[in-house]
Formats: structure tokens, sequence, C-alpha cells
């Protein structure tokens, strides 16, 4: 039986060279790469390089599908950008977020191997989470902590015990990119609830002005960064933003941490009063409608009357779904006693209606002892 798998792979600090686009275009007939991207698609088997040592080669993203539900993102970092020690606290080595460092890069892989959407093109996720690398080089760690939030789902809170990273600012306020990371990978929005009663402001991180952190910065830093950008280096934006954050941070803010165990539990909790208040709802929503329908009783046996009448089976098997609904009614007044008299009745008056006789018995309105003594 054929499956379906997409994998798409994106250079974005540096293009491909022409060697090295050859190189990808060579591992598969169907694809032609471009100094940009790569994208293979399979149906009776996989990708038949390892991903990792892939985009750590070539690439600074990778996307994964398949038709069963499993989703995979891979980003590359330049270790001097995102070191291993910023990305180790929201890792663990057998959960759905992990990392490692590969040479002068840090590789963070974060994937979904259950999930529920069941995609059939992979064409544009991508382009929608490329958003997430930048704002991890630039030292917003939401998308970090969300991936991390998955892990407490997925693993024994044990597990995580001694691992929890701080809940970062402004995870109540995520970008799009962040909210488009927790939909497609499943996020429980419960934990993300949960963390967010913690996490402070967006407003506290360390704001800088751009023109004055420039100025604040030595000659010689200034033209470092100059020459830098004319060479043409990979990343200088984020290198700069990151150098500029520090030098405009002054007293370091105190986060919060939460353990697994607690955001487990909390979630726990909320989601069973979330399916209490949720059953409530339905019966006082039931109620109503049944006292509704009391208050119609009169009109609803003449309409069941009417549909009888018409001789057409249709129109029986609806006065019989009526009849139970009107069930639900006397059941309600604990009048079942009276409902039975009635229906018997009923039942006696139409005796020769084989067909109308053989759906009330299978919906069980008529007792086998009513219906021995009505024939």
């Amino acid at each position: 039986m054929s499956s379906f798998e997409y994998y798409e792979f994106r250079a974005i600090d540096k293009p491909l060279s022409e060697k090295e686009q050859k190189t990808v275009s060579n591992w598969s007939s169907r694809t032609t790469a471009t100094a940009r991207r790569a994208v293979f698609t399979y149906s009776y088997r996989s990708f038949p390089r390892d991903i990792i040592e892939t985009v750590a080669t070539y690439f600074d993203a990778m996307f994964y599908m398949s038709d069963w539900g499993s989703t995979r993102l891979v980003f590359r970092f330049p270790k001097e950008i995102v070191s291993l020690e910023v990305l180790e606290p929201y890792c663990t080595e057998y959960g759905m977020v992990q990392c490692e460092q590969r040479g002068d890069y840090v590789i963070l892989d974060m994937m979904d191997e259950e999930a529920d959407i069941y995609w059939v093109d992979g064409e544009g996720h991508l382009d929608e989470f490329l958003a997430l690398r930048e704002e991890i080089m630039e030292g917003d760690f939401r998308g970090l902590y969300l991936g991390w939030l998955k892990n407490v789902e997925y693993l024994d809170p044990d597990e995580l015990e001694g691992v929890e990273p701080p809940v970062p600012p402004g995870l109540n306020e995520l970008t799009s990119a962040q909210r488009y990371f927790a939909n497609q990978f499943r996020v429980n929005n419960l934990l993300i609830e949960i963390a967010a009663k913690v996490s402070p402001s967006l407003d506290l991180l360390a704001s800088f002005d751009v023109e004055a952190g420039i100025q604040g910065l030595s000659e010689a830093e200034r033209v470092d960064f100059l020459v830098r950008f004319v060479k043409g280096e990979p990343a200088l934006r984020p290198a700069l933003i990151k150098r500029l954050q520090s030098q405009a941070q002054s007293d370091p803010i105190e986060l919060t941490r939460l353990s697994a165990l607690y955001l487990s539990d909390e979630a726990e909790k909320r989601e069973t009063q979330g399916r209490l208040k949720a059953e409530q709802k339905a019966e006082e929503e039931r109620i109503a409608a049944l006292e509704d329908l009391s208050d119609r009783e009169f009109d609803e046996w003449e309409k069941i009357e009417a549909l009888i009448e018409k001789r057409v089976g249709k129109f029986y098997k609806e006065a019989v779904e009526r009849m139970l609904k009107l069930k639900e009614v006397y059941v309600y007044r604990k009048e079942e006693a009276k409902f039975q008299e009635l229906i018997n009745e009923i039942y006696a008056q139409y005796s020769r209606l084989s067909s109308l006789k053989h759906i009330m018995k299978s919906k069980g309105l008529i007792k086998k002892e009513s219906s021995e003594e009505c024939s």
C-alpha cells in the first residue's frame, strides 16, 4: 500500500553553490535543487539520507510531513548566535524536541509522531515556520518553550524533572509563526494558558534604540560589523541584535519556572473542570428542550397521528422518532406509565399497520406482553 511523504529543505543564511545544487539534485531524479530550496516526495519509500546530517551540511531548515500525520521541523543555527547551552533546557534525549551540535552549527529537531491532522500537501507549511527560526536567533524563546510544552504532554513528568526552562515573556501574545507552530504540532492549549499566567509582558524585555545602540558600540566594533556586512556574512542581523540587546540589558529579569508535574496536574484539573462544565451545560440545554417540548405536548401527539394517517413507511419512521422524543419528556416528568398507556392505545388503534407496528417494536416502544395483549 502506497503512502505519501514530503520533505522540504531551505537554505536561508547562505545559498547553495552550483556544486551543492548538483549534489542535492542527484539524490532524486525527480528533484532539481535551486540555490535556496529542494523538495522531495515519496510514495513507496523514504528520504534515503540522514536528515540531521543533510541539514547540518547544506540547509538551515527542513519540514517533513506524511499522510499518516507525522510532522517534523528541523532548524540549523550558527553556534555563535544560538549555542547548544541555550537550547538544551528545552530538549530531551527521547522527547519530541531534541538538539545537538554538528561542527559549527547547532541543530534543533522538533517532531509530532501521532498528529490528528492528515496533511496531503506539504507546500507552503515551511514558509509559515521560518519566522520561528529568526525569532529564536534574535533571543525570542517562546517557540522553544512551546516545543518543551509538547514534551510535557508526550513524556512522563519524572523524565523532565529538573529541566524546567524559564517561562518566557509574552507567552500570552504569540506571534503568527508561534501560533502556527502550536496549532500544527498540537501543543496543548491548556498548558499554554497555564504557563501564560506567569509569563511577564514583552515590555519587560530589554528594548533599545537601534541608532543609539550602534552609536554606543566602539569604533572598532562598528567597523567590524560593517566589514562583515559588505562581505555578506550570513546571519549578521541576529548577531548585531544580540550584541545590542546585551548592551541594553540592565538587571536580568527573574523568570518563573514551572515543573512538568505541576503543568500536567493543572492541565488535568482544568480539563476535568471544563468537561464537567460542558456536561452541565449540555444537561441544562437538554432539560430546556424537554420543557419546551412538554409545553407543546398535545400538538406533538396530533402531528404523530397525522403522520401515521399518511400510511407511508417514511412517515411511520418520523412518527416513531417523535414518540421517542416524547418518551424523554414523560421520563423527565416521571410519568412513564402514562406514556406507555398512550403508546399502547396507538398500537391498538393502528393494529392493522404491520410496518408501523414493526418500527414501534424495533425501537422498544412496545413490550412483548403488550403486543400480545393487543393482537
